[in-house]
């Protein structure tokens, strides 16, 4: 038996990001791999679900909310490496900002913020943020050092 690792959190999207851009953000998230074919550790598409339905929504109030969530065996070993795959998908999608925790059995709870340094969206697609501009705060990314 190996050691229960729990990843969770969200990310935020713009609450006036116009439907095309909300479609995209969907689409990418979908077109993540599955779980079972994605190279360790693993960013897969069954780890989101985007919080959305038809007006008035009641639970996204403030725009929609990307969910992850999910219970792997050991993850803290790569977590370097997750969090890069996380960073890659956020430099894909449009959001205002995005939180991850990770519990672990031997380091308790980490957790990990970033927050978009140009979230300026418009809806007829002519200026967007610059996706890949963020801050980062948080605990420390690489949890086990072997070196």
């Amino acid at each position: 038996m190996g050691l229960i690792t729990t990843v969770y959190g969200y990310i935020q999207e713009h609450p006036n990001l116009d439907k095309n851009l909300k479609k995209q953000n969907k689409l990418i998230l979908k077109n993540l791999p599955f779980c079972k074919d994605d190279k360790w550790p693993p960013l897969s598409k069954e780890m989101f679900h985007i919080v959305d339905g038809p007006k008035p929504l009641y639970v996204s109030y403030w725009g929609r909310i990307i969910t992850i969530g999910a219970s792997l065996k050991g993850v803290e070993y790569e977590w370097e490496e997750w969090l890069n795959k996380f960073e890659k998908m956020l430099s894909r999608i449009y959001w205002i900002a995005a939180n991850v925790h990770i519990e672990t059995e031997w380091y308790g709870l980490l957790n990990y913020n970033w927050k978009n340094d140009s979230p300026s969206f418009k809806s007829n697609n002519a200026i967007l943020n610059t996706k890949d501009k963020w801050t980062f705060s948080g605990d420390r990314r690489k949890i086990i050092d072997f070196e």
